[in-house]
């Protein structure tokens, strides 16, 4: 009840949902064409694990192991709209089980069935099952099916969510409308939209290379540039900076390139991105006397912020953009003391 309320000793009257029940039926009556289809593709191992079916879609879980690929999915589909466009006579029949049984109907697992059942077939012979529900007279009623959605649910059992009728074609429709605005995006036809994102995505990853070297280049050039400027504290060659616009990639990378070109040096960077503070913290390689996450300990300390890594190489961000100056400059005094 939606609402109001109602008491013991009311009348009431009941009204069935025409157009809700009309939609439901269409998704009700593919389930058991898109249940047969599955055997068809996948294999008699397929069998109902459970099924939802209202007046906006349908969905069906089912045994099968491994995802259904997007060609079995086309077949599936195929299928399925080849039985409907047959527009065949859809029988139902009360026999006793043992005689539902011999005809090949299929149970859903795990219902328990009378003597007497239901039997519910479409397409001739192509689907047979037990079924007490809401059926098209004729499978053309269902007029298209078309599948949303394949998913796994747990180990061994997959979903698959569909729509039929209206909402099945206006699903294709705008899908169509979709290709056709991106054709028209791309300056193509709809059917060379494939061809044309091939062309690009390919296009894009060269001039990503390109970006990438020059980027490289760059770095390679900074970091000469700051081999010139170091310190020498405690025998140690000390290139501390602040610098603008390197993101964490940026900086690792030139502190890399530093601390390979630099032996027995101590590599402290800093750098003011966007609205991030990445530091990146590197020794060489023969630095074992100095650990690189201890010096990180001692930056964060004063500056906020957090950061971690091995022994040789430390990266983190941190917080106060203000203090970086006395921050860098405190490092002699502190590697002064870890050898005292």
């Amino acid at each position: 009840m939606s609402k109001g309320s109602a008491s013991k000793g009311d009348s009431v009257v009941a009204k069935i949902n025409q157009q809700a029940r009309s939609k439901t039926v269409l998704n009700h009556s593919a389930t058991h064409l898109l249940n047969s289809a599955l055997r068809t593709v996948l294999g008699d191992h397929v069998e109902q694990r459970g099924s939802l079916v209202n007046e906006d879609k349908l969905r069906f879980d089912f045994v099968h192991k491994k995802q259904v690929s997007k060609e079995e999915i086309k077949q599936i589909e195929a299928i399925v709209n080849s039985e409907i466009r047959a527009n065949s006579e859809t029988i139902t029949e009360t026999m006793p089980i043992k005689e539902a049984e011999k005809k090949g109907a299929l149970a859903f697992f795990g219902d328990k069935y009378g003597e007497q059942v239901r039997v519910l077939s479409m397409g001739g012979d192509f689907s047979v099952e037990l079924c007490g529900g809401t059926h098209v007279q004729r499978t053309g009623d269902i007029g298209y099916f078309k599948v949303m959605a394949e998913t796994s649910i747990s180990a061994g059992v997959r979903r698959i969510e569909a729509l039929t009728g209206e909402a099945a074609l206006n699903l294709s429709q705008d899908s169509h409308d979709n290709l056709d605005s991106l054709a028209l995006q791309l300056n193509t036809s709809s059917e060379q939209v494939s061809e044309k994102v091939s062309q690009l995505i390919d296009a894009n990853k060269s001039l990503k290379q390109e970006v990438d070297k020059l980027k490289s280049s760059n770095l390679s050039a900074t970091a000469s540039d700051l081999s010139l400027e170091s310190e020498e504290i405690e025998g140690i060659k000390v290139f501390a900076h602040k610098m603008e616009g390197l993101d964490s990639s940026a900086l690792r990378e030139t502190a890399d390139q530093l601390r390979n070109k630099e032996k027995n040096s101590l590599i402290v960077l800093i750098s003011i991105f966007e609205d991030k503070i990445p530091i990146v913290i590197a020794r060489h390689k023969d630095l074992e006397k100095v650990d690189a996450r201890k010096v990180m300990n001692h930056m964060v300390n004063l500056l906020g912020g957090s950061g971690g890594g091995r022994s040789d190489f430390s990266q983190g961000g941190i917080e106060n953009v203000e203090d970086i100056d006395i921050a860098l400059a405190s490092l002699s005094e502190f590697l002064v003391s870890l050898n005292s």
